[in-house]
């Protein structure tokens, strides 16, 4: 389980950017790149997982929801296009979740 957000860039300073909710989630530097504007832009991208993470999880609900109602529809039309990006979607959550990405995460 994570922090629970919303996580925010909470300080910036010259060699790292810090990311919080009540409290530190992430220290980000780029004295590597030497580059602040890399440093602020994955600062960000920490700061909006939670809220990504929550988004992936809805439209996967929606897509569940989408299967057992047409529980054909991922073989033909629409569905067949979208079922690679579902499992992708899915995939995307377990690694987020649990750590590694599975490759066989079946559709409903």
């Amino acid at each position: 389980m994570h922090t629970p957000g919303p996580w925010d860039r909470i300080m910036h300073e010259e060699k790292c950017s810090r990311v919080g909710a009540k409290t530190l989630i992430a220290i980000v530097y780029s004295e590597a790149f030497r580059d602040r504007e890399n440093q602020e832009a994955n600062a960000r991208l920490i700061a909006a997982a939670p809220d990504m993470l929550e988004v992936l999880k809805r439209l996967d609900d929606d897509f569940a929801s989408l299967f057992r109602t047409y529980p054909g529809i991922y073989t033909t039309g629409a569905g067949y296009v979208l079922q690679p990006r579902v499992l992708e979607l899915r995939a995307v959550i377990v690694k987020a979740e649990k750590g590694a990405a599975s490759t066989s995460v079946p559709l409903p």
